[in-house]
């Protein structure tokens, strides 16, 4: 028997060579979330918190990343899985009947191979039959080294420049690039959504210092203003008025702590640990003060950056391939649509002088095979929806490049606009300080009221909010700027 498994093994080898083969590395996924929601504690740290880490910490660590790598991992999965309809199969059969004058026995093991030339599928393998057979059946009787079999089916028309399972494969590979560039979407939306709670956070603690100290400044006039009443150089309501004031900017200090508060735990959903929990952070931790706003892209760049937008965003591809995915379905509907005319052949090798005709024997064989579905209504209407689908993707890509071009020309707006603010504010907060300051001084001299000087100090403050809401709003506007042209980083 030991001279039977050669040719088998040869045959199984030469057709495998047929086959498509992708390397693909396993996927170790993140480590698991835990049961119970987690929250990292707060450790200490040397320096501010910078963007760029808060940003590399989102793309390591958030579930919405880590969520578009695994649906990447399982397209690719389904990749593979569609390339397995080209995977080589080995089929065997044996049969023997033993109960009066037709003795006999049979055994055949084959290697079957479709591949991508054209639809063609190959077989070779290995069959033996001996004894008595039916007169029917005596094509199975061999000589006693069995014989060599081997054949071809080739589709002419239906099948033959498009199949299912080539079809599947190139299905599968657009949907990979769908989910590529759906994944890179989900990090830069990621982003631009941590460049916000971050530059929304810094914001907070500025409008909270700004609370403090306007608070510090009632409170440490009180006792003045306590001796001055005593002493009967001001109004015993001056002193009210003061005390209504502490009353009034501690209230604002309180909103101004839950304003960080809220911040704080916005951010800490994109700063993460090792472990992809929260991080609780600490408001130390952020800067002194947000960054000046610089120049904002003029209106000549803009083409450019459109240009650079469109080439680099991940939203058309995306759209471009799901849309070659349906070209790919309406080719192989209009090619269901033909007529099936397969040609086959088959050849069998006897091995040895012993075969039932006393000679090596050599047959070979071959046929046609028709079929037509006259109507083709189920060819025509997969091609009718997939034409559909193909035109109504096209139309979603147009409206996410000219969405595009609006964001990128919206994100330059608001630099704008921002940074116009920011000038003005910065010269608005300081007439405030010198109408402030020469408030105080008439109320030095009696010659004003504590009403008008807190009132030109919550003048100050409010200018001081603005300048820090447009930095803040600069900043915001900065990382829709870099979403919009397709950065990640900074």
């Amino acid at each position: 028997m030991s001279h039977r498994a050669p040719p088998v093994l040869l045959a199984a080898a030469l057709l495998g060579a047929c086959a498509p083969a992708r390397d693909v590395e396993p996927w170790t996924p993140p480590p698991a979330p835990p049961v119970t929601v987690e929250v990292a504690a707060v450790s200490t740290r040397s320096g501010p918190l910078r963007l760029e880490e808060v940003l590399a910490s989102a793309d390591l660590h958030h579930p919405i990343v880590l969520a578009a790598l695994a649906d990447q991992e399982g397209a690719a999965g389904r990749l593979l899985a569609a390339e397995g309809a080209f995977d080589l199969g080995l089929r065997g059969a044996a049969q023997w009947d033993g109960r009066g004058f037709y003795d006999y026995h049979w055994a055949s093991a084959v290697a079957e191979q479709r591949t991508t030339l054209w639809g063609a599928s190959v077989f070779g393998g290995y069959q033996i039959g001996r004894g008595r057979f039916y007169p029917s059946d005596t094509k199975r009787a061999t000589g006693a080294a069995g014989e060599l079999v081997g054949g071809v089916r080739l589709p002419l028309l239906q099948g033959g420049a498009i199949d299912p399972f080539r079809a599947g494969i190139a299905q599968a590979e657009h949907d990979l690039d769908a989910v590529g560039a759906g994944a890179q979407a989900q990090r830069l939306e990621v982003s631009r959504r941590a460049a916000h709670a971050y530059w929304s956070c810094v914001a907070a603690t500025r409008r909270l210092d700004v609370a403090r100290a306007l608070l510090r400044v009632a409170e440490a006039r009180a006792e003045a203003v306590s001796e001055a009443v005593e002493r009967g150089d001001v109004a015993a309501i001056e002193r009210d008025e003061n005390e209504r004031q502490v009353a009034v900017r501690r209230a604002f200090v309180a909103l101004a702590v839950r304003g960080v508060e809220q911040a704080a735990l916005v951010l800490s959903l994109f700063v993460r640990d090792a472990r992809g929990r929260p991080v609780r952070l600490d408001p130390a931790w952020l800067p002194a003060d947000l960054p000046e706003p610089e120049a904002a892209p003029g209106d000549d760049e803009l083409p450019l950056a459109i240009d650079r937008a469109l080439a680099r965003r991940p939203e058309p591809a995306r759209l471009d391939a799901l849309a070659r995915r349906a070209e790919v379905e309406r080719d192989l509907a209009s090619n269901q649509g033909l007529p099936a005319l397969d040609l086959t052949a088959r050849v069998e090798q006897g091995l040895g002088d012993d075969t039932p005709f006393g000679e090596r024997r050599l047959e070979v064989t071959g046929g046609l095979e028709f079929w037509f579905p006259v109507q083709r209504r189920a060819a025509r209407g997969r091609e009718a929806a997939a034409r559909a689908q193909r035109d109504a993707l096209e139309r979603q890509a147009q409206l996410a490049r000219e969405q595009i071009a609006v964001e990128v020309r919206d994100a330059a707006s608001a630099m704008h606009a921002a940074r116009a603010r920011h000038t003005e504010a910065r010269r608005a907060e300081a007439l405030a300080r010198r109408l402030e300051q020469a408030e105080r001084d008439a109320f030095a001299l009696g010659q004003s009221t504590l009403l008008l000087v807190n009132v030109r100090e919550q003048a100050t403050a409010e200018s001081q909010v603005l300048v820090v809401d447009a930095a803040a709003d600069y900043q915001r506007a900065l990382a829709d700027w870099r979403a919009a042209l397709g950065q990640v980083e900074p």
